[in-house]
């Protein structure tokens, strides 16, 4: 009762983590959308966020002005798609769908070669628990998904 507990929590703290990346990235897809539709206007921005001591907006609309208009229509496609995926995964995960574990568990994959490159290039105690966090709920839903598989006949 105890392990199925704390793997039950484990698990929503593992949805949890992941809800907060779908909401950041669906801000970047919309941060993207925006600076692609008005690309024009980013240069004035910058200058204005950067008279009036604002580092972190004026960065951004910087390395957005760099990026040009058809590459921050990418991101915003992409990170857009990529929350949404994560958004649909993490809900059907907290409900104990069976093509939401397997879905989320996906996407858990998919994460672990970024971060693994992540904490070479920069071993911080944060990236180390962010990873050990993923293969946790990893290991969880791969557990709960072979609960889940029946016996052959």
């Amino acid at each position: 009762m105890t392990l199925k507990l704390s793997s039950d929590l484990l698990l929503r703290i593992v949805v949890l983590k992941k809800l907060i990346v779908a909401g950041l990235l669906l801000l970047t897809s919309l941060g993207a959308s925006l600076a692609s539709n008005h690309f024009g206007a980013l240069d004035e921005l910058a200058a204005q966020w950067g008279e009036s001591d604002r580092l972190l907006l004026r960065t951004l609309a910087e390395r957005a002005a760099a990026a040009g208009p058809q590459r921050l229509q990418v991101l915003a496609l992409a990170s857009g798609i990529y929350g949404l995926l994560i958004v649909v995964a993490a809900v059907a995960t907290w409900q104990r769908r069976l093509w939401g574990e397997v879905l989320f568990a996906l996407l858990l994959l998919l994460t672990l070669p970024l971060e693994l490159r992540k904490l070479a290039h920069h071993p911080e105690l944060s990236h180390w628990l962010v990873l050990l966090l993923t293969l946790a709920g990893l290991a969880v839903v791969l557990h709960g998904l072979r609960r889940h598989r029946r016996p052959c006949d």
